[in-house]
């Protein structure tokens, strides 16, 4: 089932909403383009880089083929009910299908409730548990940066291929806010150092001194953060907090600064 309905993004936006199965929806964004006025459809409708012409296309050609996908995920042999992917359920399905049979490897896949469209990829290669996103598109299912088909092209793959070590996943490009990035290179923060000093005058201008001492002061330091390793499959990551501030002397400190 979905439902197309106006989106909190802008009058030129809608969300596409569709439900991959029980309590699980995922939201897609949908733009218009060619819009005669805020109550007319637009002339063109883009996900992402893909274009249609009006709401039924999307529906067929997006949508309706997302959800054979998942259905066929849904109807696998070896799909479990994981509470939503919890990946501790999932270990202990497969720690009983293993003390049933333990000269085989185990492997089950689960509906992610965290990430709508995501299925979990839970398995016990040897002593310790590992778990992979598989991820369903238009064009079939997204694993390890290729794309399958089908299910069984995909889990024939994966058993060819499951000792190989594990892609780590690369932010794609971002925005830019005021002709700065509004991420960071996970694991890398700005120096102070790179500021030039024309760019420092002129913020100064417009700061307060109790905020020049404390611009002074951390030019003296090293900060120090602890990141956690991102796990393959997640979308989370280390980002400045340039988007959620509204002031531009704000913002350029916090580069400087390089508050994560």
């Amino acid at each position: 089932d979905v439902i197309v309905r106006p989106s909190s993004k802008g009058s030129d936006h809608l969300t596409a909403t569709w439900k991959v199965t029980d309590d699980i929806y995922q939201h897609i964004d949908v733009r218009e383009e060619g819009k005669e006025n805020v109550f007319s459809l637009g002339q063109s409708l883009w996900i992402g880089n893909d274009e249609f012409e009006d709401l039924d296309e999307i529906i067929a050609r997006h949508i309706t083929p997302m959800a054979i996908y998942v259905r066929d995920l849904l109807n696998y042999k070896y799909y479990r009910d994981t509470d939503g992917g919890s990946k501790e359920k999932a270990e202990e399905i497969i720690k009983a299908e293993k003390q049933k049979n333990p000269n085989k490897i185990h492997y089950i896949l689960s509906v992610s409730k965290t990430y709508p469209g995501r299925f979990l990829l839970s398995y016990l290669p040897r002593n310790k548990f590992r778990h992979e996103y598989v991820t369903v598109t238009p064009d079939g299912y997204r694993f390890r940066h290729q794309t399958f088909d089908s299910v069984n092209s995909l889990l024939k793959w994966f058993k060819e291929h499951f000792r190989d070590p594990i892609p780590v996943d690369t932010p794609k490009s971002t925005p830019k806010v005021g002709g700065m990035s509004s991420r960071t290179p996970y694991g890398s923060t700005p120096k102070f150092s790179d500021i030039n000093s024309e760019t420092i005058e002129s913020v100064a201008k417009n700061m307060p001194p109790h905020m020049l001492n404390s611009l002074s002061a951390a030019a003296h330091r090293t900060p120090h953060y602890s990141f956690t390793p991102l796990e393959y499959g997640s979308s989370n990551f280390v980002t400045t907090s340039l988007t959620t501030r509204t002031n531009k002397n704000f913002n350029l400190v916090d580069l400087m600064m390089g508050e994560p």
